[in-house]
């Protein structure tokens, strides 16, 4: 595959490659081919059918949704990745993410219908599944719980070194 990027700054160019690679990984057979290899066997992405939109909403609201063209760069000769199927430097094991005591608390909140749908989605193999292999459990409160809280929560100006009052109870409402 040959993927040509113009950017100005080398961390934009990475975040071009990352989207042009997930947008490569994602493309579809042209009309009447049978492969997804050019002439030199490495794998290609389709030409693009559609432009991309960029929607603004401004912070002192002048405008909201307002769609923007993206325009094509023509700066610099630009970097050319080639990507071999045939060679592999290191294998996926598997894609996941966190789940958090907030994402917990509305699966929980969720009919049991809906709940096993959504987890059907997400760990499911089917077509339409995503197939989350892994996950990973934040150990104490995160910023995405419904509310603070730690192991050993005190009032305010108490102390308890000897941690006498540990409790994971809060840890097990949800998850």
């Amino acid at each position: 595959m040959d993927i040509t990027i113009f950017a100005r700054a080398p961390f934009r160019s990475l975040i071009c490659i990352g989207f042009i690679f997930i947008a490569a990984c994602t493309s579809k057979v042209k009309e009447g081919s049978t492969s997804l290899e050019d002439s030199d066997g490495y794998v290609v992405a389709g030409e693009a059918t559609q432009k991309a939109k960029i929607y603004i909403t401004t912070l002192d609201q002048s405008e909201l949704l307002q769609v923007h063209k993206v325009e094509d760069s023509t700066a610099g000769p630009g970097v050319t990745l080639k990507v071999d199927p045939s060679q592999t430097y290191q294998e996926m094991d598997g894609f996941g993410y966190t789940l958090t005591g907030g994402s917990a608390m509305h699966l929980h909140k969720m009919s049991s219908n809906s709940r096993a749908g959504v987890l059907q989605e997400l760990f499911g193999t089917g077509a339409n599944d995503i197939g989350v292999s892994y996950l990973r459990l934040s150990v104490g409160g995160s910023d995405l719980d419904e509310r603070p809280w730690s192991y050993n929560d005190l009032p305010e100006g108490e102390t308890d070194v000897q941690l006498e009052r540990f409790s994971m109870a809060y840890d097990t409402v949800y998850l």
